[in-house]
């Protein structure tokens, strides 16, 4: 195999990449963009901040290290709030838990769970 050859496999073996899933590139649905904006995002608008909150928070829960994980969670967090719409269900839901002191620091930022979550999914389809 000459270089030439070489190169043009490589090519077509990295388009075929995400197709096998083996890049973490995931175009988020209707439904899953507004999961995955915290209002931190747009008050910090610092993309890289909210990827970085959210790897480190799904280092912290395992168990919530997914697409299907997170969305589901959140979906059920916002389902027991008022609103009109999602994200403003998402940001009653992110003013209670802090109300109720369901917070965790993450890299010296006091987060509500929720809007850790959506940091956590962000990352995910983001990344």
């Amino acid at each position: 195999m000459d270089r030439r050859q070489f190169l043009e496999l490589g090519g077509t073996s990295a388009l075929a990449l995400p197709l096998a899933g083996s890049i973490a590139w995931i175009e988020p649905t209707d439904e899953q963009r507004p999961l995955a904006r915290p209002d931190m995002l747009t008050r910090v608008g610092d993309h890289g901040l909210t990827r970085r909150l959210g790897r480190r928070y799904r280092r912290v829960f395992p168990e919530e290290n997914d697409t299907a994980t997170l969305t589901g969670i959140l979906r059920r967090s916002a389902a027991g709030e008022e609103g009109p719409d999602l994200s403003t269900k998402l940001t009653a839901r992110v003013r209670r838990d802090f109300a109720e002191g369901r917070t965790l620091n993450l890299d010296g930022w006091v987060l509500a769970r929720t809007e850790a979550r959506q940091c956590g999914l962000f990352s995910v389809l983001h990344s």
